[in-house]
């Protein structure tokens, strides 16, 4: 990109002026976003689910709790005083599923970011999104590369706009 500025009349100048373009920048919040340390809790029935995400998470540097039992997860939650960044919670469980695990979050940590896995969507995750219970519901099978882009979206869209996360 070149820009020209007249210092006098009939005199010019010429000035190199480097600019990154807009997807680079957004790129570059994105990854300053991913190396600052995040806490999650993660739950999922599928044991092999909960340590690939849990590993590909903690590789970022992330601190992460693992469950496979919904009312375990909601145990710890309880005893950190619900105190972490992201609950990402598979939608269908046993004795306690998804929507009610979130729910249950919300009531303690209204701002904490609740992701929400699932094989489908139905219009009870819709309205759940709707009046703010999930923030963002990812279809399985969930690569890390996708969750951290719609953790990032996510989080991006409580703030003020021109903030920089």
């Amino acid at each position: 990109m070149e820009v020209r500025f007249r210092w006098k009349v009939n005199r010019g100048r010429v000035f190199p002026v480097y600019s990154k373009p807009v997807e680079m920048l957004e790129e570059d919040h994105l990854n300053e976003w991913i190396r600052s340390p995040k806490s999650v809790i993660l739950v999922d029935d599928r044991r092999e689910v909960t340590r690939a995400m849990e590993k590909g998470l903690q590789n970022l540097g992330w601190e992460v709790k693992g469950y496979t039992w919904a009312p375990a997860a909601y145990e710890a939650m309880k005893q950190c005083e619900f105190q972490f960044d992201i609950l990402l919670t598979d939608a269908s469980m046993p004795e306690l599923d998804g929507l009610e695990l979130c729910r249950l979050v919300k009531s303690k940590n209204p701002v904490l970011m609740k992701i929400m896995m699932t094989g489908y969507t139905d219009q009870e995750l819709e309205k759940a999104m709707e009046e703010g219970i999930v923030d963002a519901v990812l279809t399985k099978p969930v690569s890390i590369a996708d969750l951290i882009r719609t953790l990032y979206r996510t989080a991006q869209k409580d703030l003020p706009e021109g903030t920089v996360i």
